[in-house]
């Protein structure tokens, strides 16, 4: 693919890069093509020095993507683009934790500057809208009639940058709700811009076209007015499918193509009873795993943690790396899903620890000790206290066995 450089001085030139190629060895292509000492070349890219060791995927360079190349004088001096390294006792460096970014990026800012003049230089490097910008300092938010050195930092000081949602959303992307919020980054065409924005797993692709049209003004960036599609992971996303759907993780790239495409259908829908109280439908890709449909579930109810889940489906128990094809659910079939939760069993020398749910017989406890722990169980009784022996026939909830219960095994 090609990368566009831009040196601070002359013409503008493109390189033919691969995509597993490391920032030294396209400095070596700049060296070979241009003439230009590997030694007097520093590339920028999106605000952030490119190390040389990292390669083109983990920059996150693509097809035309932009790079500043900065290049050294004869006094060895960096452009006054860069930071100097010792800096004047009334300048300040600092270090700016900004969301699109896995490190930090170094600012120089005067002491005597604001907090809101250190918002307006963040916005330079990122295109987040001031007013939206929320800036922390140990855990402490910066207020922006604040001088820096009324806020007490330091050369090297950390700064974190967070994003408040749009109040003017006319989705649910970026409100606050009952979900786990995803935290990801779109691209406009080219690379030009890096979008931070935060989704509920569950809204539908079409939540974030509404968010974009919305901030595209406050963030200055245009989007093809002949119509456009998102990509995710090479994929095509359909609007009416939800992140989850599309499998979209906490810190993914979803870019934006120029076009339209018609999606093709690939999708089941499965409803779920969680211990007779039942949710909406869940749609998931025809591949999906009983893993995906427990993180649904999990986005889906409060309380109803992956880990806890047991699902069963036509009596059978499903494991967490089979695909519901495997299984052989089909659209609209239903899956009861039950909770799990510890119960404390305690012996002459020892306690132990077995998984069941409301459902689970006294019997299957001590099944769960022989499956579990090895113990013989032949004679085995169980009690919650003096004299109190439990009937292995009988469920825990009518024993009022519950998460953190001590049963005891009964002492012949």
């Amino acid at each position: 693919m090609d990368v566009i450089f831009e040196p601070q001085t002359g013409l503008t030139f493109s390189i033919e890069v691969g995509f597993f190629d490391t920032v030294l060895e396209i400095k070596e292509k700049i060296e070979r093509y241009h003439g230009i000492p590997i030694n007097k070349q520093t590339l920028v890219f999106h605000g952030q020095v490119l190390q040389d060791e990292k390669d083109v995927e983990y920059c996150e360079i693509l097809q035309n993507s932009r790079i500043q190349l900065l290049i050294a004088r004869e006094t060895d001096e960096i452009s006054q683009v860069l930071v100097e390294e010792t800096p004047p006792s009334e300048k300040v460096q600092l270090n700016i934790k900004i969301p699109s970014n896995q490190t930090l990026v170094p600012l120089e800012m005067d002491m005597s500057d604001t907090v809101l003049h250190l918002k307006e230089k963040i916005h330079e490097i990122e295109p987040i809208p001031v007013k939206r910008l929320v800036l922390q300092s140990n855990g402490a938010e910066l207020q922006d009639h604040q001088s820096l050195l009324d806020c007490e930092l330091k050369y090297n000081s950390e700064i974190n940058v967070n994003v408040k949602p749009s109040p003017t959303g006319s989705g649910s992307i970026g409100r606050s709700a009952g979900f786990k919020k995803l935290r990801v980054i779109v691209l406009t065409r080219c690379g030009t811009k890096r979008i931070p924005i935060e989704v509920n797993p569950s809204d539908n692709v079409e939540e974030l076209r509404k968010e974009l049209q919305i901030l595209q003004q406050e963030m200055q960036f245009h989007l093809p007015q002949e119509g456009y599609f998102f990509i995710h992971k090479q994929d095509v996303m359909d609007d009416d499918r939800s992140f989850r759907w599309h499998r979209v993780k906490q810190g993914d790239i979803i870019e934006i193509f120029n076009g339209r495409v018609k999606p093709l259908n690939r999708t089941i829908r499965i409803r779920v009873d969680v211990e007779g109280t039942p949710g909406s439908p869940i749609e998931l890709p025809n591949d999906a795993t009983v893993k995906d449909l427990k993180e649904a579930v999990d986005d889906m109810f409060e309380s109803c943690p992956v880990e806890n889940q047991e699902m069963v489906f036509n009596g059978m128990v499903l494991q967490d790396t089979t695909k519901l094809a495997t299984c052989r659910v089909v659209n609209n079939s239903e899956i009861s899903i039950r909770i799990l939760f510890t119960v404390v069993i305690v012996g002459k020398n020892r306690r132990y620890e077995v998984r069941a749910h409301d459902n689970s017989y006294v019997g299957d406890l001590k099944q769960k000790l022989s499956e579990d722990h090895g113990l013989d169980i032949t004679n085995m009784r169980l009690q919650m206290g003096p004299e109190s022996y439990l009937r292995d026939d009988t469920f825990l909830w009518a024993n009022r066995i519950s998460s953190g219960t001590r049963v005891h095994i009964a002492e012949e």
